[in-house]
């Protein structure tokens, strides 16, 4: 079943432009990963440092595989220092109703 998987971040308002460029400039990695349906960044009008990132995947599975790919990378260092909380990750599955 297709999953969404959903990671927020908050970000120092003042760096969230510089957030958002970096986390697009990843997205052609994640976009090329196998199960990845789409992937999209939304950032809250109310609150500028709170980002959402949507990921439509087939499945979860080698998900972990991909996310230590991603730690390792330079970019993620890089706005690892502009968080200003550890990120929240969810995964859900759509319903029929």
């Amino acid at each position: 079943m297709p999953v969404i998987v959903g990671l927020e971040s908050l970000v120092d308002p003042t760096q969230s432009e510089d957030f958002v460029q970096i986390v697009g400039e990843m997205l052609s990695v994640t976009r090329s990963a196998e199960a990845c349906q789409g992937v999209e960044v939304a950032t809250d009008i109310d609150n500028g440092g709170r980002t959402l990132l949507i990921e439509h995947r087939k499945t979860l599975a080698n998900r972990e595989g991909y996310l230590a790919m991603r730690t390792k990378t330079d970019s993620s260092a890089k706005i690892g220092q502009m968080v200003t909380a550890a990120p929240t990750v969810t995964y859900t599955e759509l319903q029929s109703v």
